[in-house]
């Protein structure tokens, strides 16, 4: 529903959009990560964190769709938590 942001300023108008339990007022700012943002009461999506990782990939190593094939880019990676 916010994706579009051309609706935004006028849920803000309206006085449907809510920023830590006060009603938002067009202009201010207000940071997903750590404001409780809602609309209509509903709370906004939280933001997705993510994760970059650079792999300077060995020659022994090969990039290919056939995974049976040879040994992955990932598998010369060490293990990270959650991945």
């Amino acid at each position: 529903m916010l994706r579009d942001g051309n609706h935004v300023p006028i849920l803000i108008i309206a006085g449907r959009v809510r920023v830590n339990g006060k009603i938002a007022e067009l202009g201010q700012k207000a940071d997903p990560a750590t404001d409780k943002i809602t609309v209509e009461g509903k709370p906004i999506a939280a933001v997705e964190t993510l994760t970059y990782i650079a792999l300077n990939k060995p020659r022994t190593i090969l990039s290919t769709v056939e995974p049976e094939r040879c040994p992955k880019p990932l598998d010369a990676t060490f293990k990270l938590p959650g991945l």
